[in-house]
């Protein structure tokens, strides 16, 4: 009876010990999927950060690109602005000239065709100065936008 009792506790001993070793091997099991779907995770997460620096990369290229672009325009609509106002200046000048030499008595027909003719040119030279002072504002905001 002694003995009888001694193999009973052994045995549910025994059996309590392999349910509990295999409770351990189901969390131990459940551990490694864990492990493996964090590190599957890690790697997609890798990925996405290695495109996302690829893709920075691009921007910051065209954004520099897109920068130097828009300072070249600039640079070119100054450059014209400032021809035209040379131009200009001339031209306001020799208007002047005109007008004192014609302000006496004795104007003559050819001379004011003459002065249309520049007065018309005067009008064209300040309708492009005007177009192109506004388009070296749009490139100055682009240019600004950019920074």
């Amino acid at each position: 009876d002694r003995y009888h009792k001694q193999y009973t506790n052994a045995q549910s001993d025994y059996e309590n010990e392999v349910l509990s070793h295999a409770k351990d091997i189901k969390r131990m099991h459940q551990a490694e999927r864990d492990a493996e779907a964090a590190q599957e995770s890690g790697k997609a997460a890798s990925l996405v950060a290695e495109e996302a620096k690829r893709a920075l990369g691009a921007s910051q290229q065209e954004l520099a690109a897109a920068k130097t672009s828009a300072e070249e325009e600039e640079k070119k609509l100054k450059e014209n602005n400032e021809v035209l106002d040379k131009q200009n200046k001339l031209l306001h000048n020799q208007l002047d000239v005109m007008a004192k030499r014609t302000s006496g008595p004795s104007v003559s027909a050819d001379a004011s065709e003459g002065e249309q003719g520049l007065v018309e040119l005067v009008q064209y030279l300040r309708h492009e100065k005007e177009t192109l002072e506004c388009n070296l504002q749009l490139a100055q905001q682009e240019g600004a936008r950019v920074s």
